[in-house]
């Protein structure tokens, strides 16, 4: 799931709008007056933040691997290249 586009009240019912990572769109509706509308909205809510958190910790890996990456250069110095490239 990419997001819920939109979440709105019409009437006696509550209108879902669920976007997929494929771009595809899932529409719903339940009555106002069932619970299972505000659980829906919840959980929803739970992935989202899940995913957000799952995307804070990949940029970080991947920021970590980089300056791990300029410090073993730093290190090391820069490589040569063999004395066949540099002809």
């Amino acid at each position: 799931m990419k997001t819920v586009d939109c979440v709105e009240r019409k009437g006696k019912y509550v209108y879902f709008t669920v976007v997929t990572s494929e771009g595809k769109e899932i529409d719903f509706r339940c009555p106002q007056e069932q619970g299972w509308n505000a659980e829906i909205t919840l959980q929803l809510v739970q992935y989202k933040n899940r995913q957000a958190i799952l995307a804070v910790k990949s940029t970080r890996q991947k920021q970590q691997h980089l300056v791990l990456q300029q410090q073993q250069q730093q290190q090391h110095g820069p490589r040569l290249r063999s004395a066949s490239n540099s002809a």
